[in-house]
């Protein structure tokens, strides 16, 4: 409970079982929220309240030091790798390849999560890990493991759609 997420002012750390709602229902998940480590924002406009999610990182050091530099090597690929995502998406719409570069290249603002899903563990959530949602960021990137459980809503239809994993893939 030292990393609990309630007493950063960043969203930073540790969410236990079953307190995050989605869906007006209980996720069955724990994770550890974390950004780029940066120097908290003190003096910004009050309708620009989103300058509180920057700020440093809460980390299990004493328990776990091996999780911060690999959660934060991960992080430094993942953002390498949207990066080149965004360029072809840039080059599919007919743009310059480097038209997102300016918005997303120096400074990026991105939230990495560790989450673990465990469905029948908190009785308010029933079987669901997560409910149904769209993540905020203009592009997710997820690795996914052998268990399975991630669905996505294709546009234009009703009916969920199961992602079933792939040896050494991510999504």
């Amino acid at each position: 409970m030292k990393l609990d997420n309630r007493i950063s002012p960043h969203f930073r750390g540790y969410t236990r079982m079953g307190t995050e709602v989605t869906q007006g229902r209980a996720d069955a998940r724990e994770q550890i929220d974390y950004s780029p480590e940066r120097e908290p924002v003190h003096n910004y406009p009050a309708d620009q309240p989103y300058w509180l999610l920057q700020g440093h990182n809460m980390w299990p050091d004493e328990a776990l030091p091996e999780l911060k530099p690999a959660a934060m090597a991960w992080a430094d690929l993942m953002s390498s790798v949207g990066m080149e995502l965004l360029r072809g998406i840039s080059v599919s719409l007919g743009l310059p390849e480097d038209h997102f570069d300016e918005p997303f290249g120096n400074e990026p603002a991105w939230m990495g999560k560790l989450v673990h899903y465990v469905g029948g563990v908190v009785e308010a959530a029933g079987n669901q890990g997560v409910g149904s949602h769209a993540d905020y960021g203009f592009v997710t990137l997820l690795l996914q493991d052998e268990v399975g459980g991630l669905e996505v809503l294709p546009p234009g239809t009703t009916e969920w759609a199961p992602v079933e994993p792939l040896p050494g893939h991510s999504w």
